[in-house]
């Protein structure tokens, strides 16, 4: 016996190490949550935000980040159980909170399947013509050609709700439902007269369409910015600086909504918790490849809480308590948390 042994000494230590660091190995990657992430154009803010993210959490989380249509989808993904976690406009929570607009249809069920962990930064509302086009205002929209925003996203409801109080319909122009990328390259082929984008500031479709051709995005005046607050109260006024984009000579003056990052109820309180604690420790970092300009980032605790109309998840509450301010918890969730993805 003891030859036996002494035989495979050498095979038996080398199997056992092997075992061991497989062990670490396993317990180590194990423990990190799966996350799926659902996001909006590859080209658009949110995208590049949740790659930053994936990358800032990659010791605590093992972070898939998908492309999607944008905020609605991401709103119906997160209810189907499709995606664990994804960057939403606050408008559309809102109107997903109360099923109404974009959500008014029968397939969409409340109460919510998933909590606000924090707002990201400023989104705005950028309508973009060339240069030289005759288009000064939304009201010279009427009889163009105009993207609005892809199907399911929160873009689509944002230009419906300016055409609309402007007494315009998308009966009333010649309506596309294309991405950033696509929108910026039908108007360099002047295939369409205007496009809408909501995202930050600079948004890289209109980056590289401002490289390339002469562009303007429209201003919106005092009173028709308090004309669009009164009738919708979470959209705020907020300036484009001169220069965010080649050959913008002029602040731009327009309206604004506040990227969440909001996350499933079954997703556990540490996780939550350690995601919340992240995104407000590296504001700038996460945002610094989507918005340039650190007017639009949240970078404290109060600002972070503030324009969201759902409540906050369990893990995102003990977050904020723990630096003195109250939210609101999301009642719904009941303390058990199971979490997984649905696939891998």
């Amino acid at each position: 016996m003891k030859k036996f042994f002494g035989k495979y000494k050498k095979t038996a230590v080398i199997l056992l190490c092997c075992i061991l660091l497989f062990g670490c190995f396993s317990a180590c990657t194990g423990n990190r949550v799966k996350i799926k992430i659902g996001t909006g154009s590859e080209q658009g803010s949110y995208y590049s935000y949740a790659t930053n993210l994936a990358m800032i959490t990659k010791d605590d989380a093992d972070m898939k980040v998908m492309a999607t249509a944008g905020s609605a989808a991401n709103v119906r993904l997160l209810q189907k159980g499709f995606v664990d976690a994804a960057i939403v406009q606050n408008d559309i929570l809102y109107s997903a909170s109360e099923g109404s607009g974009i959500f008014d249809d029968s397939d969409f069920e409340t109460p919510l399947n998933f909590s606000a962990v924090s707002g990201l930064y400023t989104e705005c509302i950028q309508v973009v013509v060339l240069k030289d086009s005759d288009i000064n205002s939304i009201d010279d929209l009427a009889g163009k050609k105009v993207s609005v925003g892809e199907a399911e996203s929160g873009v689509i409801q944002n230009a419906e709700q300016i055409l609309n109080l402007y007494g315009i319909t998308f009966q009333d122009i010649e309506s596309y439902n294309l991405s950033f990328e696509l929108s910026s390259d039908a108007l360099k082929n002047e295939e369409i007269d205007a496009f809408f984008i909501t995202a930050g500031a600079p948004t890289q479709a209109i980056n590289d369409l401002a490289k390339e051709m002469p562009i303007r995005i429209l201003s919106f005046s005092d009173s028709e910015i308090e004309r669009i607050r009164n009738r919708y109260p979470f959209y705020f006024s907020v300036t484009i600086p001169a220069e965010t984009y080649e050959g913008m000579k002029e602040d731009v003056q327009t309206i604004g909504v506040r990227a969440v990052l909001v996350v499933s109820n079954k997703m556990k309180k540490e996780t939550v918790k350690i995601l919340t604690e992240k995104v407000l420790m590296y504001s700038s970092e996460l945002t610094s490849y989507s918005v340039t300009d650190e007017v639009f980032v949240v970078s404290d605790v109060r600002d972070a809480v503030s324009f969201i109309p759902i409540a906050f998840h369990p893990g995102a509450v003990e977050y904020y308590n723990s630096q003195g301010l109250s939210v609101e918890e999301n009642e719904e969730i009941n303390g058990v948390f199971v979490f997984g993805s649905q696939d891998e």
